[in-house]
């Protein structure tokens, strides 16, 4: 082989797409997502209770390798939802269906460099890190509670590169291949749901995270370091998939109200490339007011709004409201 072939193997091989390790462990024959966290679950939390390591960080685990899979099969199924909506023809859709379980390898690859460095950032007060940065010897028990934060932080990173490279894709559908029409917000639902669903990977930590603090209760730094690191993701992956399509019918809602309200004054004309616009002459007035008020009702986003309502009121609020509760009595601790 010339150097120069070895090379361009050697590009293909990095920038090429590959699938993440976790996709390739999830197609081996008896090997699926909820067993994989079961086992994952079962095999680490004794380790962890026996060396007194927080037991909430294989359970963490546990629940992010079980939800991926899940969630990466139900991305999949929304795209078909979406299929009757979108442009383009079915060849250009299969790709775009492949591609939710393709990404460049080089990314796949930078979370085993990123998953110590996070490890030693949050955990930087621990008694793990202190070692290292100190040159001081370890011991098995503290260097297994190095290795599973690795682990966790290296599923974390893979993740965020497929679902934020997912949430990309279907924010491109909505910007460039969906088709908007006001009368039919409902066939937009598959991206809200995306997008809800996308909350999912955050909410095992988040619930858990009042047993990490129970657990071990020095972990507080290490937790809000976490939280800090975790949350952009999970608002990024709310947004993605549903922002684009939400400022298309922001901008067509205007424009339809912006035609009704000339229509109503009496210029028939500027009804022209709205959907009413056969006949535009015949409408009664009535039928128009009725008509705008039934586009100024039109939602500008395809989310269902109670559900994320529910997820903030259930979840995020009680995790925040925990680690406020535990930030203030540091502080009164401090006073006193």
């Amino acid at each position: 082989m010339s150097p120069r072939a070895g090379w361009g193997a050697i590009r293909d091989r990095l920038t090429g797409p590959g699938r993440p390790w976790l996709l390739h462990l999830f197609e081996v024959p008896g090997v699926e997502p909820l067993r994989l966290a079961i086992a994952v679950a079962v095999v680490f939390t004794p380790i962890n209770y026996i060396t007194g390591k927080p037991i909430a960080t294989p359970l963490i685990l546990a629940y992010t390798l079980g939800i991926s899979g899940y969630l990466i099969d139900r991305q999949k199924a929304e795209l078909d939802a979406l299929s009757p909506v979108l442009d383009g023809d079915s060849a250009a859709r299969v790709w775009v269906r492949d591609r939710l379980g393709q990404h460049p390898r080089y990314l796949l690859w930078m979370a085993w460099l990123l998953g110590p460095l996070l490890t030693f950032v949050v955990n930087y007060d621990g008694a793990g890190v202190t070692a290292l940065r100190l040159g001081q010897p370890i011991d098995p028990v503290t260097a297994w509670g190095l290795v599973l934060p690795v682990i966790f932080w290296v599923v974390f990173v893979q993740m965020m590169v497929i679902f934020l490279r997912n949430a990309w894709t279907f924010h491109r559908l909505g910007r460039e291949a969906v088709r908007v029409n006001l009368l039919d917000v409902e066939s937009l639902a598959p991206l809200g749901r995306v997008a809800v669903r996308n909350l999912l990977i955050f909410v095992g930590g988040y619930a858990l995270t009042p047993l990490t603090l129970i657990d071990s209760p020095t972990a507080m730094d290490a937790v809000a370091i976490g939280m800090a690191i975790t949350s952009p993701f999970s608002v990024a992956l709310l947004l993605l998939p549903v922002y684009a399509v939400h400022q298309r019918l922001v901008r067509e809602k205007a424009a339809e109200l912006e035609r009704l309200r000339l229509a109503i004054r009496g210029d028939r004309s500027a009804l022209a490339g709205s959907p009413i616009d056969v006949d535009a002459e015949s409408i009664p007035l009535s039928n128009l007011v009725l008509y705008r008020e039934t586009i100024a009702q039109v939602k500008e986003w395809p989310v269902n709004t109670p559900v994320l309502l529910r997820f903030g009121a259930y979840v995020v609020i009680p995790v925040l409201a925990w680690i406020a509760a535990a930030v203030v009595e540091r502080w009164v601790d401090a006073l006193l």
